[in-house]
């Protein structure tokens, strides 16, 4: 994603609580905002399967838009898929997690890309994109989750930078299981690298995430709750299009 675009704080957040505005020139980071929608408006507990449909709305899935910019094409297609499409384009979207969910420690889904972005540079700003990014939003914090969740001013809550991002990624180069550091999040973001870019013959192909075991190899500690879900595809700097999609999400 092309960081000339900053991270407009409201779009996509309604009904819940906006974020808090910032002086001019300055960013939000966008697992903070991640964070920071989970936890100000939390869904129904997703301790198993994780519903994209029948509709995405229905299912407490909202987007999160970047201004200037093309938003991706996300739909569901039944329960349990996910379809993504769009070229040139870049967006996200995203669900909390209820009280219920937040000890679970692991995850399942499959994947496949039809098309997509060639195999780009993923710590650079710019020139990042990715066919999916499926993202683990922990919390510090068992009380920063339930702080933030009871706050109505996000910039009053102490958990303004405790949000931490694992984020799984079909795109980029480099070894299956590497992690990177994100250009955009800094400290608070951490991409694990799965399938690398140019892999596009559209098979499915099946994922287990250890998200514990991966956080600890990712941020050097234990993770606080998992608070959040998201998924996001970007082409906007290749131009690439995109047909992907994500089936069979499960919490465990």
């Amino acid at each position: 994603m092309n960081t000339r675009h900053r991270l407009h704080p409201s779009i996509g957040l309604l009904p819940c609580p906006a974020l808090p505005c910032r002086r001019p020139g300055s960013r939000i980071a966008p697992a903070t905002a991640l964070a920071a929608a989970f936890l100000a408006c939390a869904a129904p507990a997703l301790a198993g399967p994780v519903s994209f449909g029948p509709s995405l709305s229905g299912q407490g899935w909202k987007p999160l838009t970047f201004r200037s910019l093309t938003p991706m094409g996300f739909a569901a297609e039944g329960a349990s898929q996910l379809t993504i499409r769009g070229q040139k384009a870049v967006s996200v979207i995203w669900r909390s997690l209820d009280e219920e969910s937040w000890p679970l420690t692991a995850a399942r889904w499959r994947w496949r890309v039809n098309s997509g972005p060639p195999a780009t540079d993923l710590s650079r700003k710019g020139g990042d994109d990715r066919a999916i990014a499926l993202y683990f939003v922990f919390a510090r914090d068992a009380a920063a989750a339930n702080a933030a969740r009871g706050a109505q001013s996000l910039t009053s809550a102490m958990w303004w930078s405790s949000g931490a991002a694992l984020v799984y990624v079909w795109g980029g180069s480099g070894p299956r299981n590497a992690v990177l550091a994100s250009p955009h999040m800094g400290s608070s973001g951490k991409l694990v690298l799965r399938v690398p870019g140019g892999v596009v013959d559209g098979k499915w192909l099946t994922e287990r995430a250890d998200l514990a075991a991966d956080f600890r190899r990712a941020f050097g500690r234990d993770p606080g709750p998992l608070v959040g879900i998201a998924v996001s595809a970007d082409s906007d700097d290749t131009g690439a299009s995109i047909d992907a999609a994500i089936d069979g999400l499960r919490l465990e």
